[in-house]
């Protein structure tokens, strides 16, 4: 069994915290358009949706 702990919680916060900082400064870097046009890209992606070639 797997439980919460404020110690993994506080991580998860800094992680979250960490990810929003390198995507706010991609996307001032780029431009917000772009960077949403990739993000929305890479999830499409993700999705599997696309059919890799054999």
């Amino acid at each position: 069994m797997v439980r919460r702990t404020p110690k993994g919680d506080n991580v998860s916060q800094l992680t979250n915290a960490a990810v929003a900082a390198v995507e706010a400064a991609w996307r001032k870097e780029v431009g917000a358009e772009r960077y949403d046009t990739m993000k929305a890209v890479l999830r499409e992606i993700g999705s599997g949706s696309f059919e890799l070639p054999a």
